[in-house]
C-alpha cells in the first residue's frame, strides 16, 4: 500500500488521485500487470446491464467510449491510468471488481489447485487453481482487459 498523498513546499498536503500514482510506479518499476480495484465489475456496454461487461478494449475504443459519454465519472480516472500503464510499457491492466472475494488471486490464476514459480521473475504465487503448462514459462492463463 502507498499513500497517494503529496506535499507542497509550504507543507500543505494535496491528495493525488491513486489510480494515477498507481500507473505512474508500475511504469517505473516495468509491472507485468496493473490491477485497479472499483466497487462495480468494469466497463458495461449498456449501464443497465450487468451482462455487458466489455473484457477487452482498445486505447480508440475507449476514447470513443469516453466521447459518447459511455464511460464517465469515477471510471474516467481508472481508464485513464489504464491507458498510462500501457503506453508506458506494462504488459496488462485489469480493471477489478474489489468487494469479491480473492478477486486478484483469481484473475492471475483462474483454474483450480496449483503454485506459479517464475524462474525468471522469481514470484511465487499460491493460485487456487491449476498452471496452463501450454503457455511459456508456466504463467497461468489470465483473462484481463487488455488496452
Amino acid at each position: 500500500m502507498i499513500a497517494s498523498v503529496g506535499v507542497g513546499d509550504d507543507g500543505k498536503l494535496f491528495n493525488i488521485n491513486a489510480d494515477s500514482v498507481a500507473a505512474a510506479i508500475a511504469v517505473a518499476l516495468k509491472a507485468h500487470h496493473i490491477m485497479f480495484l472499483t466497487d462495480v465489475d468494469g466497463i458495461l456496454r449498456d449501464i443497465g446491464d450487468h451482462k455487458s461487461l466489455i473484457s477487452e478494449m482498445t486505447a480508440e475504443h475507449i476514447e470513443h467510449l469516453v466521447e459518447k459519454n459511455k464511460i464517465s465519472g469515477g471510471m474516467i480516472p481508472k481508464i485513464s491510468a489504464c491507458l498510462e500503464a500501457i503506453r508506458g510499457g506494462v504488459g496488462w491492466a485489469h480493471i477489478l471488481n474489489g468487494t469479491h472475494p480473492h478477486v486478484m488471486l483469481q484473475e492471475i490464476c483462474p483454474t483450480p489447485n496449483g503454485m506459479l514459480m517464475d524462474a525468471q521473475d522469481n514470484f511465487l504465487v499460491a493460485c487456487p487453481n491449476s498452471v496452463d503448462k501450454t503457455l511459456p514459462a508456466g504463467r497461468c492463463r489470465t483473462g484481463p482487459i487488455r488496452v
